[in-house]
């Protein structure tokens, strides 16, 4: 093999190691923002249903005050 071809292989060789090397690196970053992603929309779903069920007895205690308060009345 003369030089140029070994410069034209070597290149080559590079640039695939390096595409592989990058799409991994790409790939595990992508997981790991789809997983934070996920884990908030389930913490972020799991505190709505706690904020609506506060606001539902808040509400039913409201609704059982006001009654109270206008029978004294």
């Amino acid at each position: 093999m003369d030089t140029l071809s070994i410069i034209i292989l070597t290149a080559v060789i590079n640039a695939f190691v390096t595409a592989a090397i990058g799409g991994i690196v790409l790939y595990r970053i992508q997981k790991k923002i789809d997983n934070s992603y996920f884990e908030h929309q389930t913490k972020f779903v799991r505190n709505h249903q706690k904020q609506v069920e506060t606001l539902e007895t808040l509400y039913q205690k409201f609704l059982i005050f006001a009654d109270r308060f206008g029978n004294d009345i």
